[in-house]
């Protein structure tokens, strides 16, 4: 469902930081943010919802996920994290 997909996004934004982290990537990815976007109000009028809904709720957990990996990597930084030994394979 919509809701089990924002639950499952949020609930890997630290190891999304962790990778991004590691690889030196930027949070930032506005043109995968587009699409995923487009995805899932594709998604939403398919299951009937109001696609133009459904992307302002999932722009709001893309800003709420990058809130928590800025804040993590700046936590990082502070510290001279290294790179992980370890992280969670991520699947797109």
């Amino acid at each position: 469902t919509l809701l089990g997909l924002l639950r499952e996004r949020l609930a890997v934004a630290h190891d999304v930081a962790r990778v991004k982290w590691n690889a030196g990537r930027p949070i930032e990815d506005p043109d995968r943010e587009r699409e995923l976007l487009q995805r899932v109000a594709d998604r939403g009028r398919d299951a009937g919802v109001d696609p133009g809904f459904v992307r302002k709720l999932f722009a709001a957990q893309i800003e709420a996920s990058k809130r928590i990996q800025r804040s993590d990597h700046a936590q990082w930084r502070a510290a001279g994290q290294g790179p992980f030994a370890e992280v969670v394979p991520l699947k797109d």
